[in-house]
């Protein structure tokens, strides 16, 4: 787990600098009113008091200048640069800068009284705010409350008080650096679930798209399978239907492939139909549909098509299985097809009656001495 949180340090480096660039757009301006408030001081004031005034002044001061500095760094590695080393400087720097203000408020306020708020609150919210690494956040906290507990005694000069503050000091920088590693470890926590979760998703997502694939797809071809062939149709019959145009079913059967699987062996006529497949497919318009209907059978929608243009694309199909042999063996395999082709219109869509048509349409082919095309006519 710790490794796990460890690996997260680069995303969250990001993210404490995107809190930094807004907190900088915040506290710079209380930096900016508070020298404005304080600067409007009564000229017959107590020494002491001059000198808190002009104290609160310059811490509040510097800070301005240190988160403006700071905010614009922040700004810069966001947008423009991408340097490891620089953000952590950054990051180090603030964290720093915001301990070392709310230390210095601190000791300048005992000066006029015994309150250790801006020290509390510092604490408190520099762990609610940044996201620190448990092992910096108890080190840069140590070492805080251990300096600011120090300065306290430069200018808290009453024993009892300085002993009490001291105490309140550790005990809030001991809260601050309590809250910065359980903010650290929460959100190592909720970080990783959710990758957890996304990475999960992701999973199902694919699974989900390779169960599509299984259910449509013919596993051997790539093409549609029978189902999927014979829902598309159905859609299609009825958009045909609807638009009034005239929708083409082709039925394609290759010629003596049990040849193939004897001669050959199987292996073969498995390579032979993926290769016809794709050569099919490559010849057609990218919204026409082909599939592999079962065996060396594929069938191939045609929308908008009508007779004529469908016999066409047939018989280009018919013409370039049997141009060229398949390089399924070393001396390749020619290879032929006889089709039939139906077209219905828009009172004709029966998906049913338009399949035993062009199944017959496909068997006279078959009987006229195959490697040729014939149509099949619906009847209103």
């Amino acid at each position: 787990m710790r490794a796990r949180e460890l690996a997260l340090a680069g995303e969250f480096r990001q993210e404490n600098l995107r809190r930094l660039r807004y907190m900088a757009c915040v506290i710079v301006p209380l930096n900016i009113i508070h020298v404005g408030v304080f600067s409007q001081g009564d000229a017959l004031a107590a020494d002491r008091v001059v000198t808190w005034r002009a104290g609160v002044m310059f811490s509040h001061l510097c800070m301005a200048l240190l988160m403006t500095l700071l905010g614009l760094l922040a700004h810069g590695l966001l947008t423009l640069w991408r340097n490891p080393s620089g953000e952590r400087a950054v990051l180090l720097g603030v964290l720093g800068v915001s301990l070392g203000f709310a230390g210095l408020l601190g000791v300048v306020d005992q000066w006029v009284t015994p309150s250790i708020t801006p020290v509390l609150v510092g604490c408190l919210g520099i762990g609610l705010v940044f996201l620190i690494r448990p092992v910096l956040a108890l080190g840069l906290f140590g070492v805080a409350g251990g300096v600011i507990a120090w300065a306290l005694g430069l200018t808290q000069h009453d024993p009892a008080m300085l002993l009490s503050n001291r105490v309140n000091t550790l005990t809030g920088v001991m809260m601050g650096a309590a809250l910065a590693i359980l903010l650290w470890h929460k959100s190592a926590a909720n970080t990783l679930l959710r990758r957890e979760l996304q990475a999960s998703n992701l999973t199902l997502e694919r699974q989900q798209t390779e169960l599509q694939r299984l259910v449509t797809l013919d596993p051997l071809t790539g093409l549609i399978n029978r189902r999927e062939f014979e829902r598309l149709l159905r859609l299609e019959l009825i958009r045909a239907r609807r638009a009034a145009r005239p929708t083409t079913l082709v039925a394609i059967d290759l010629d003596h492939f049990k040849r193939v699987n004897d001669e050959f062996g199987h292996p073969v006529g498995d390579v032979l139909l993926q290769q016809v497949g794709q050569r099919m497919l490559g010849l057609l318009r990218p919204y026409d549909v082909l599939a592999r209907y079962g065996g060396e059978e594929f069938m191939l929608l045609l929308p908008d098509t009508d007779q004529a243009a469908a016999t066409a694309v047939a018989d280009k199909l018919r013409a370039a299985l049997q141009r060229q042999p398949f390089d399924c063996v070393e001396r390749g395999v020619t290879m032929s097809a006889s089709l039939g082709v139906v077209t219905t219109s828009a009172s004709q869509a029966n998906f049913e009656q338009l399949y035993e048509l062009a199944d017959q349409a496909l068997y006279r082919a078959k009987q006229l001495g195959r490697n040729r095309v014939e149509t099949a006519n619906l009847q209103d």
